[in-house]
């Protein structure tokens, strides 16, 4: 899920504006397609020349969110830099619990 109204509750952004959010299905074993990160980025107004940079990122939340049974991955907000850099300001990922014996490096963390 991505939105251009970043830094906002995506629950009030789906209230109020629901076209601001983009969805985009992908089966964990496969990843996400470069396809369908790309197609978030120009929906969230990326400019063409910084979209492999907010490709990449996208794809690396969502291997992370993977690989971590996280029960949820987030970047928000993404930034562009007046140079056409992108970079996740913000992030946040919840663990799901049923999983951390998976993850014994990370049980500790968990609250």
């Amino acid at each position: 899920m991505a939105s251009s109204a970043g830094g906002m509750e995506i629950e009030e952004v789906a209230a109020k504006t629901p076209e601001l959010i983009l969805k985009e299905a992908f089966d964990p074993d496969e990843g996400i397609a470069p396809f369908q990160a790309r197609k978030l980025a120009f929906g969230m107004g990326i400019p063409a020349a910084s979209t492999n940079a907010a490709v990449a990122a996208m794809t690396a939340l969502a291997r992370a969110y993977v690989a971590m049974d996280a029960s949820l991955a987030e970047i928000n907000p993404f930034i562009l830099t007046k140079d056409g850099k992108v970079y996740a300001l913000d992030a946040k990922i919840n663990l799901d619990d049923n999983a951390l014996y998976r993850h014994k490096d990370l049980a500790s963390c968990a609250i």
